[in-house]
C-alpha cells in the first residue's frame, strides 16, 4: 500500500512539475501580445480623434461658401462621421475579443481606416466651391 502511495504521489508531482514550465515560457509571448495591443488600441484612438478634428475643420471650411456648396459639404461630413461611427464600432468591439483572435478585428480596421482616410482626402480635396468653375459660359 504504501508502494501505491508514493507512486501515485511521485506521478502527480511530476506531472504537476511538467504543468508549471510551459506556463512561464508563454507569459512572456502573452504580456508581449497584450502589450502590441494596447499599443495599437492607443493608436487607434488616437486616429479616431484626429479625424474628428479634421471633420471639424472641414465645417469650419462652410462660412465663406454658397448654400449648395454648404450642404454638399454638410452631406460629405455627414458621410465622413458615419463611416467614422462605423471604424469607432469595429474598435470598441476589439477591445472585447479574444488576444488569439483580436488580429483578425485588427486587419478588418486597418482597412475601414485607411478607407476613411480615403474618403477624408477626397471631400477634403474637393473645394466646395472655393473657386469659381474652369468653364463658366456666362
Amino acid at each position: 500500500m504504501k508502494l501505491l502511495t508514493v507512486c501515485c504521489l511521485s506521478l502527480c508531482l511530476s506531472v504537476a512539475a511538467c504543468d508549471r514550465g510551459p506556463r512561464r515560457a508563454s507569459a512572456a509571448p502573452e504580456a508581449s501580445v497584450k502589450a502590441e495591443r494596447d499599443q495599437y488600441q492607443d493608436y487607434v484612438r488616437g486616429r479616431l480623434q484626429e479625424f474628428e478634428h479634421r471633420f471639424d475643420g472641414l465645417e469650419a471650411r462652410m462660412k465663406g461658401l454658397d448654400k449648395n456648396s454648404q450642404e454638399q459639404l454638410k452631406t460629405d461630413i455627414a458621410e465622413l462621421r458615419d463611416r467614422k461611427d462605423v471604424v469607432e464600432r469595429k474598435y470598441n468591439d476589439m477591445k472585447g475579443v479574444s488576444d488569439d483572435s483580436w488580429l483578425d478585428v485588427k486587419s478588418s480596421l486597418d482597412r475601414e481606416l485607411d478607407d476613411l482616410e480615403v474618403a477624408y482626402n477626397l471631400v477634403a480635396a474637393n473645394n466646395h466651391g472655393s473657386h469659381p468653375p474652369l468653364n463658366n459660359s456666362r
